[in-house]
């Protein structure tokens, strides 16, 4: 493995992991957002990793021979609390 490979890793992983801390800050923001009715509140998101190993087809192909990308970010599906909060 060179170096050139390994920094292509590194830059994936932190690619990933900038994606994640996006989805974060975004629940945060927005975490005590309401809604009129379940499908209009707010839903946090979670970011899904997936492994990517060394094998003939990233050789093939020339793409990074491992690492970690993004494969999906989820909506949470745990229910919503309704909570009465009139100002």
């Amino acid at each position: 493995m060179s170096l050139l490979n390994i920094m292509n890793i590194a830059s994936m992983s932190m690619d990933a992991q900038m994606v994640r801390i996006n989805a974060s800050v975004s629940n945060i923001a927005n975490a005590d957002t309401a809604g009129s009715s379940q499908d209009e509140a707010f839903k946090a998101k979670r970011v899904v990793f997936k492994a990517v190993f060394e094998s003939e087809d990233n050789q093939r192909l020339r793409r990074a021979e491992g690492g970690v990308y993004v494969d999906r970010i989820a909506e949470d599906l745990k229910p919503h609390v309704a909570t009465y909060a009139p100002t």
